[in-house]
């Protein structure tokens, strides 16, 4: 049993040793290195599945053949070598690193480590380094061109301190492998001005492991200032671990200079061109040059030329705590000529740069400009028309020495600052020549305005006296007379006749000049206005044997808007020039359509003669002031040279053109073109009766019989003679005549009885109160009685024939407009066509109330035509009104007195009606209405909601008005 026993525990022992030689097998080929046993030979014994992962050779194939087979031919002597060393000693293994061949005949570096075994021969394992070998050889190419390049290389460890530098960073920065050694960049290189958001963005970059790049300030060993463009990458192992990161510096100084420079130059453009004045554009200029070149304090020093000194006039500092002291020393100064740098650079008119100003030590800025750090210093000259101006000068703390490329860009920006302030002083002489021209404009448009109110006053005071002249002659032209006499009273009033054309050119063509002529838009008949222009000049083309042809004008549009009445003036004049200057003939009138869109359409007329003719360098003369072909034609044909000067602007008016074809000893035509717009509304228009220039219409074509029946007529003018002129012609007609020397007079008699008159004829311009105001004071007065009936036919009567009378008039209720002197005939038909009968008018409905406003601006304004100074005028006598009754309102309410508070009532709701005061009137209108009751108790309460509307209404009329009103003339109601 013992035997059996034994033989049964040894056979376990071998299954056990086989097995565990099974497992280790099985570990050995599953290592990544070759493992091998040689015998003493250094033959192969055994190699693991690794020989043929890594070698690519059939491990079988291998045993029994000596291993310096495998290797390099060149490595074979050295692993014999190192085999013989390895076998006679029994100390720690040493690397070897060899050549292996592959199976493919390429090489593989191997690290190959053996050790004796028992019973000779050796154990060993061949590692695979080509990677490492071709990362060790990458670094060493890389070390070689780091060491060469002038770029600056670090390494860092994984916490960020140097391990390791190449030339170009010590080069670069001045510190040295040894001095850099274990400590941070940041901590060795980075300044008071590097830029702390930056630094704060490489550090969370390095925190978190991440490559970056970026520009930043860093400062030399020396403390010089340097710019740097970094490039960081972190390094891992071949896991994948952070093993440190490689920083590579580019020295990017220049650049950054180039950039800053050009910035420099931008900034001082733009600045320039924001500023009025160098003084606004000083301490913006400093900073801009001081911050983008790098200097740390900069003074401008102004020349004054009287004194010959320099003054600090603006000073700027980086630091200004820093610079305090230095900066507080130079403000006060003064430098005069060859005195300290700005005074040097005075003298020289050139840039002066200092490499260290440690040389002023003995000046009055030397010391503080030493405390302050500061080491090299510049000053330049600004120069105006080649005069020194000013001296900029700057300081920093660096020495260096004159930078050309900084200099030239210093010359640049000195004389673009130097035309500047060229430029700001020629537009500061330009601005004085502007005022000037502007006060000389002003002046002449005063001189014009004073010339055309001279022409307009000196008109009214002509044509009175000759309205009265002409009046007087008609008159006396309807008593008995001698032949002789009727002869010469009719030259008489033949040459009144010629003094009135004379005066109505010259004052159209001084409204023309002064821009205050207008034209009316209405509607009227083409055909109607040229035959009524014909008939005009047929007795005289008959008087001179003259044919009078005219065109066919039932093909033209016949119902136009425009200006009738200056289309006749036109042609009137025209046709009359050609009858006075034709003597034997035909005069042809034509018309015809040229263009036509729509509703607009140009007209085409012409007025041809078989007249002398003109020459053709005499064509355009006739169209100037004052200026006719022949001086001896002035005394020949008589006129003042001013009528088709005024035809040719009428035209341009009415946007079209006028001009002349002519030969001589054959005829002139003259041409004109218009532009109007066709009516296609209802042909019954308000004036069709009554020209709105009576004087300027043919008489002798609209002669008036004996009228209907005698007319009650109110004739109100302040010129005696004018108001006796038409009462005489009127009484003449066998019409009742009531003569008033102003509008208050008129207002009264009307006042007495509104029925006994059937028409009023007043003149505009009175004291007291004009003919619109009497007009207004009328218009309201019908308009709140609601009656139809009550309208009175009021007709204007003025010397005044200036811009926008007759749309004055028209806009405050008149019914016709007549301009002195007055024509006998023309004056009687427009009274008769005016009875009360024929020309009533239907009121417009007064404004509903139920919701008042305080004013109705749009009403107000359409009213009165937009005649914003009427309505001031009409605001002002409202205010007058209201401040001389609101005390008597007052105390009628006190006092119960029912009736005077009705009658004060009714008169301040008849003063505001015209002003659109809706809220205003009304309540005035329930005062007035609960006082003719008698009922007292709520009038204190009206009494103070019409005192709180009163400002309301002042303020509203004063948006009108744009001036001050009411209060302007001190107008305030007693208390």
């Amino acid at each position: 049993m013992s035997d059996e026993l034994a033989v049964q525990t040894q056979y376990r022992l071998i299954e056990a040793l086989a097995e565990a030689e099974r497992i280790a097998l099985l570990r050995l080929n599953t290592l990544h290195e070759i493992v091998f046993e040689t015998d003493v030979a250094g033959r192969l014994l055994y190699v693991n599945l690794a020989w043929q992962r890594t070698l690519g050779r059939d491990p079988a194939d291998a045993l029994g053949r000596p291993l310096a087979e495998f290797f390099l031919a060149a490595d074979q002597p050295v692993w014999e070598q190192y085999r013989q060393l390895r076998l006679a000693s029994s100390g720690t293994s040493l690397p070897c690193e060899l050549r292996v061949i592959r199976g493919d005949g390429t090489l593989n570096w191997v690290d190959v480590q053996i050790a004796p075994r028992d019973g000779g021969g050796c154990v060993g394992s061949l590692r695979d380094v080509a990677e490492r070998k071709e990362s060790d050889a990458v670094i060493r190419r890389l070390a070689m061109v780091a060491a060469r390049t002038d770029n600056a290389v670090v390494l860092t460890g994984v916490d960020g301190c140097i391990q390791w530098v190449n030339e170009g960073f010590t080069r670069l920065t001045g510190y040295t492998m040894h001095e850099a050694d274990g400590r941070k960049p940041g901590e060795l290189l980075q300044g008071p001005q590097t830029d702390a958001r930056t630094v704060a963005v490489m550090r969370e970059r390095l925190a978190r492991q991440e490559g970056f790049e970026a520009e930043v300030l860093n400062y030399r060993r020396d403390g010089g200032k340097y710019w740097v463009a970094i490039e960081v990458q972190p390094i891992h192992d071949q896991q994948g671990l952070l093993t440190g990161f490689m920083a590579i510096e580019s020295d990017i100084t220049r650049r950054r200079q180039s950039q800053c420079r050009l910035a420099t130059q931008y900034l001082v453009s733009r600045i320039l061109a924001e500023s009025p004045g160098v003084n606004h554009a000083a301490p913006r200029l400093l900073q801009a040059v001081c911050e983008n070149l790098e200097w740390d304090v900069g003074f401008l020093w102004r020349a004054d030329s009287r004194a010959s000194v320099l003054r600090c006039t603006n000073q700027w500092s980086v630091d200004p705590a820093r610079m305090h002291a230095f900066c507080q020393g130079s403000r006060g100064l003064e430098f005069a000529a060859g005195d300290g740098l700005p005074g040097d650079v005075w003298v020289r008119a050139a840039p002066h740069w200092i490499a260290n100003v440690s040389w002023q030590a003995d000046s009055r800025r030397g010391a503080a400009a030493v405390e302050a750090g500061l080491k090299c210093g510049l000053a330049f000259p600004i120069l105006a028309k080649s005069k020194v101006w000013g001296i900029v000068e700057l300081y920093g703390s660096e020495e260096a020495k004159p930078d050309l490329e900084l200099l030239q860009l210093l010359d640049g920006l000195r004389n673009q600052i130097g035309q500047f302030l060229v430029r700001r002083q020629a537009e500061k002489a330009l601005r004085l020549d502007r005022d000037a021209l502007a006060l000389a404009k002003e002046a002449a448009e005063s001189a014009n305005r004073a010339k055309s109110e001279f022409l307009a006053i000196m008109s009214h005071e002509i044509r009175t006296p000759v309205n009265g002249v002409l009046g007087m002659l008609d008159l006396t032209l309807d008593t008995p007379l001698t032949a002789d006499q009727r002869e010469q009273l009719t030259m008489a009033r033949s040459a009144a006749e010629a003094l009135r054309a004379i005066l109505d050119d010259v004052l159209d063509f001084s409204k023309i000049e002064a821009g205050k002529l207008e034209l009316m838009r209405a509607p009227f008949s083409l055909r109607s206005t040229i035959s009524q222009v014909v008939q005009t000049i047929t007795l005289p083309a008959r008087q001179k044997d003259l044919q009078v042809q005219v065109d066919d004008l039932g093909g033209l549009p016949d119902r136009l808007l425009g200006d009738a009445g200056r289309v006749s003036q036109v042609l009137l004049n025209l046709i009359s020039n050609a009858i006075k200057f034709t003597d034997q003939g035909r005069i042809h009138i034509g018309a015809e359509v040229t263009r036509q869109e729509g509703d607009q359409v140009e007209l085409h007329f012409l007025v041809a003669d078989t007249g002398p003719g003109i020459a053709e360098d005499k064509r355009n003369l006739i169209f100037h002031a004052f200026e006719q072909i022949e001086r001896s034609d002035t005394r020949r044909f008589g006129g003042s040279g001013l009528g088709l000067t005024i035809c040719d602007r009428l035209v341009r008016m009415m946007e079209g053109q006028m001009w002349v074809d002519s030969q001589v000893g054959i005829g002139s035509t003259f041409h004109f073109t218009a532009q109007f717009t066709i009516d296609r509304t209802a042909t019954a228009t308000p004036f069709s009766n009554i020209p709105v220039d009576a004087a300027r219409m043919p008489g002798d074509a609209l002669k008036v019989g004996s009228p209907e029946r005698a007319l009650r007529v109110l004739v109100v003018d302040d010129d005696s003679v004018s108001l006796e002129v038409a009462v005489r012609i009127l009484s003449s007609r066998g019409h009742a005549v009531t003569a008033a020397v102003n509008g208050k007079q008129a207002l009264e008699f009307w006042q007495s009885d509104p029925l006994e008159f059937d028409v009023l004829i007043t003149d505009i311009s009175m004291p007291e109160m004009s003919g619109l105001e009497l007009t207004c004071a009328i218009r309201q007065v019908e308009q709140f009685e609601h009656n139809a009936s009550l309208r009175l036919p009021i007709i204007a009567m003025s010397a005044n024939a200036m811009r926008g009378d007759a749309e004055r008039c028209l806009s405050v209720g008149m019914d016709g407009y007549l301009t002195k002197p007055i024509r006998r005939d023309e004056f009687v038909r427009v009274i008769e066509q005016c009875r009360r009968q024929e020309n009533a008018v239907p009121v417009a409905a007064t404004p509903s109330v139920a919701s008042p406003s305080t004013c109705d601006v749009s009403a107000l304004l359409a009213a009165y035509n937009h005649d914003r100074a009427f309505v001031a005028k009409l605001a002002d006598v409202f205010f007058q009104v209201y401040c001389d009754e609101l005390p008597r309102l007052r105390a009628g309410v006190a006092e119960q007195d029912y009736q005077d508070v009705a009658r004060r009532a009714h008169r301040l709701k008849g003063s505001v009606a015209h002003l659109f005061g809706h809220a205003f009137r009304s309540t005035a209108e329930t005062i007035e209405k609960k006082a003719r009751t008698g009922n007292m108790a709520d009038l204190s309460a009206l009494l103070s909601e019409l005192e709180a509307e009163f400002p309301r209404l002042q303020s509203a009329l004063q948006s009108v008005v744009g001036d001050p009103i009411g209060g302007k003339k001190g107008w305030q109601p007693a208390s």
